[in-house]
């Protein structure tokens, strides 16, 4: 990094100038600046010599926040390519103070290379001594030779600016600010009039060191745009002088609006209309709290005429004033132009309302006014006084609930509000959940946390958090049994945005105890059926076996018959016991599995070796409740058995359908078969057979269904009841 050859003028320049100056040099990435020189005013500030900082950055330099401080300072001029002004808490010599730093860029060809800056103590006095370099001696004889020229300035309608001989404003009046809309003095001080924050064609028509070197008077004529889009012209008078006794030069800039008479009254006109009818009161009132005008809201708000307010008091209808409240009012408002206050003002009928005051102090024709803008907030207030009153019964109910009650922000960085059950459910202080709003999770167990809390987390960082979740998981406070928590979590959201997050978490233990207690009850009781449901599989069976042997020793032909179908129809039953013994429900079957096995059991039972007879099944896997799986099981053992012992009974060949199936909440069963036909308009009645007649009664009554028998091609049965039926 060679070194910095300045021009000799700019050396000159440098070393004799009271301005605290330094030139720094940026390095190739624009991101690191070492100091190249600075002149003797700001080695008395920084209390180092050039020799001492040159080719240093300013962390290697000055306190570490201070160096960085500049830095930044230094980077933003770069990134902006322009000058720029900031104020810095800045440390020196062991001494922290605040600091106007001014810095520009110094443009060459292959971008910026260095920053020209100065820095200027930001304290009151000290800024308004550095900037006008004048002793408070010289300010009053230069103030006393202004009153002499009768040039006063807080009686002038004019506005007026005092600048030093380097061009800086030091002061400006009252009418100066107002027509250039400013707030306050501090805007401008330190400032050249070509700085003002306004549209103005001044830099165009004087150049200000000029006017101070030729000394005398110069008068121009400016157009100058108002920041409402108006444009009005202003004569401006500048004039070099210097007080007696004195070696300072200054200029004295009066700025005075030569606008045609017409416009100015229309203006007035249009302004005094827009007050007149503003939407909310307007006072003007004197330091001592006098009205000296009011506009039309005002007096309609406080039910008096304009004559009646203007002489009376603010004591009048202010129900909260004081002597002493005013003046502290008073100052603030010189010190803040705008202040706000709430308050109660009293009408001329004696009605009492509620009011929110924005005050604002101005200075007119030398004398100090307060603008109040008074509005009637009663309404809000009631609604405040409402809501108020809500959220204490909701405070008092989240504070004597058991669940736990918690609110959040969205991000989690703070928890607002979390009731005692709170601290007691999760084992944990409010000083943890106030400098961790996550607290609350930091007992979860391992296992729920990875499973449970994180993908909760995750949720609320993307954003998708949209609808309230329930989580249930488990803590293990110290010194305590591991409890089961139910936490329910709100999002609040505020114009589409997650702003709030609510929780209301309770314990669950008992409740998850008590179900595990009645789900292993419920094992037992399993367990227990399904033995007794094995029991009587088992003498089911053994009655079948006995009516088995019954069955072969018998030599009559109709007991046989008999015994055989009596042995189907306990066969029915016992397969069912025998299902659920075997690791089905106790309370369904799968009937479409069950039928089938049990019309095979029949073919074995009642097919003749010589015989064909095929099956086609079209079932459906729906499940049935026991209490209709055992009718529904005799019902196909007898129709099935019937098919056999009268359709099939002389033929070698046939043919039986099988239906089951649910169907929009009817369960439907169809035994068919191609044997021989029933007799014409077959139906079944007292006379039929008692299979026949149990199929009937069972499909009927117990069932509360219907039987349809079709007797054309082929032999149907088709049988529909309700899957379910009240009892």
């Amino acid at each position: 990094m060679g070194t910095l050859e300045l021009p000799k003028e700019f050396r000159i320049f440098l070393s004799h100038s009271d301005e605290p100056i330094f030139l720094v040099k940026a390095c190739e990435d624009n991101k690191n600046f070492v100091f190249s020189c600075l002149n003797k005013a700001l080695e008395k500030i920084i209390g180092f010599k050039t020799e001492k900082i040159r080719k240093k950055t300013p962390q290697e330099i000055f306190e570490e926040e201070t160096g960085k401080r500049l830095e930044n300072s230094f980077q933003k001029c770069v990134e902006a390519e322009e000058n720029i002004t900031s104020v810095e808490s800045l440390v020196f010599s062991g001494s922290e103070n605040k600091y106007r730093v001014k810095l520009s860029p110094i443009f060459e060809e292959d971008g910026i290379k260095q920053i020209v800056g100065s820095l200027h103590r930001v304290d009151e006095k000290k800024h308004v001594e550095d900037n006008v370099r004048l002793d408070s001696k010289k300010r009053h004889q230069l103030e006393k030779q202004l009153q002499d020229d009768n040039k006063d300035f807080k009686k002038s309608f004019n506005g007026i600016a005092l600048a030093d001989e380097n061009g800086e404003i030091f002061h400006v009046n009252d009418d100066f600010l107002h027509m250039f809309d400013l707030n306050n003095k501090e805007e401008v001080l330190g400032k050249r009039p070509v700085e003002l924050p306004v549209e103005t064609e001044y830099e165009k028509t004087v150049d200000y060191l000029d006017m101070v070197s030729e000394g005398g008077i110069s008068k121009r004529e400016i157009k100058r745009l108002e920041n409402n889009g108006r444009i009005f012209d202003i004569q401006l008078n500048l004039s070099s002088i210097q007080p007696e006794a004195s070696d300072v030069s200054c200029m004295l800039v009066s700025f005075e609006d030569i606008s045609e008479p017409e416009e100015k009254e229309l203006e007035l006109k249009l302004t005094q209309t827009s007050v007149d009818r503003a939407p909310v009161g307007i006072f003007w009132i004197t330091p001592g709290g006098k009205f000296e005008y009011v506009n039309n809201e005002a007096c309609d708000m406080l039910n008096y005429s304009r004559q009646e307010l203007i002489g009376k008091k603010l004591s009048d209808i202010d129900l909260n004033y004081s002597p002493k409240a005013r003046k502290e009012r008073l100052r603030d408002m010189r010190k803040d132009p705008t202040t706000r206050v709430e308050t109660e003002y009293i009408t001329g009928d004696g009605e009492e309302f509620f009011v929110q005051v924005t005050g604002r102090y101005v200075n007119y024709q030398g004398r100090g006014f307060e603008i109040a803008f008074v509005e009637d907030i009663t309404e809000r207030k009631e609604r405040q006084k409402e809501l108020e009153s809500i959220r204490k019964r909701l405070e008092m109910m989240a504070k004597n609930i058991d669940q736990a009650f918690f609110l959040m922000k969205a991000d989690h960085s703070e928890i607002l509000y979390f009731n005692q059950a709170t601290i007691d459910l999760y084992g944990i202080s409010p000083g943890e959940l106030y400098s961790d709003p996550l607290a609350w999770t930091k007992n979860v167990v391992q296992e729920d946390f990875k499973d449970i809390i994180e993908p909760y987390l995750s949720r609320v960082t993307k954003n998708k958090f949209k609808k309230p979740v329930t989580l249930e998981y488990k803590i293990e406070n110290t010194g305590e049994d591991i409890k089961y928590l139910k936490n329910r979590l709100y999002p609040v959201e505020n114009n589409g945005e997650l702003e709030h997050i609510i929780g209301v978490s309770e314990d669950i233990t008992e409740e998850k105890q008590a179900k595990k207690k009645l789900e292993n009850s419920l094992r037992e009781k399993e367990t227990l059926l399904s033995e007794v449901h094995h029991r009587v599989k088992n003498n089911l069976f053994l009655i079948i076996s006995i009516l088995d042997m019954q069955q072969l020793q018998s030599e009559n032909p109709e007991l046989k018959k008999a015994l055989i179908k009596s042995t189907n129809r306990i066969h029915s039953m016992a397969l069912i016991h025998q299902k659920i013994y075997g690791g089905g429900s106790i309370k369904e079957l799968d009937f479409a599995e069950y039928i089938q096995e049990l019309v095979n059991n029949l073919m074995n039972s009642f097919q003749l070796p010589d015989q064909n007879i095929e099956v086609e099944y079209k079932v459906d896997s729906a499940p049935m409740d026991l209490d209709q799986i055992i009718p529904c099981g005799l019902v196909v053992n007898e129709l099935v058995s019937n098919a056999f012992q009268h359709g099939f009974d002389k033929k070698k060949e046939g043919k039986l359908w099988v239906t089951y199936g649910l169907d929009e909440g009817e369960y439907i069963i169809v035994i068919e078969n191609n044997g021989r036909p029933l007799p014409f308009e077959f139906e079944i009645t007292e006379d039929s057979s008692l299979g026949l007649k149990l199929v009937k009664k069972l499909v009927c009554n117990q069932l509360g269904g219907n039987i349809e028998i079709k007797n054309d091609q082929k032999v149907v049965f088709d049988i529909s009841f309700p899957a379910e039926r009240e009892n």
